[in-house]
């Protein structure tokens, strides 16, 4: 999915923000949200990268 699709379906970060502070009224919320998907960006950056089979192939 392109970036311009992504951010009109889902919304830029405030957005997330505010719909996560919607559910409940509840700022926790917010940083809980926050904090999830701080975790996944990190843990996204620690994992190492997938190399494709052409990459592969090309090792042996």
């Amino acid at each position: 999915m392109s970036a311009v699709k992504k951010l009109n379906a889902d919304g830029n970060g405030a957005d997330r923000q505010r719909t996560a502070y919607r559910r409940r009224q509840n700022l926790i919320d917010v940083v809980d949200y926050l904090l999830r998907t701080t975790a996944a960006a990190e843990q996204s950056l620690l994992e190492p990268p997938q190399s494709t089979s052409a990459e592969s192939s090309m090792r042996c």
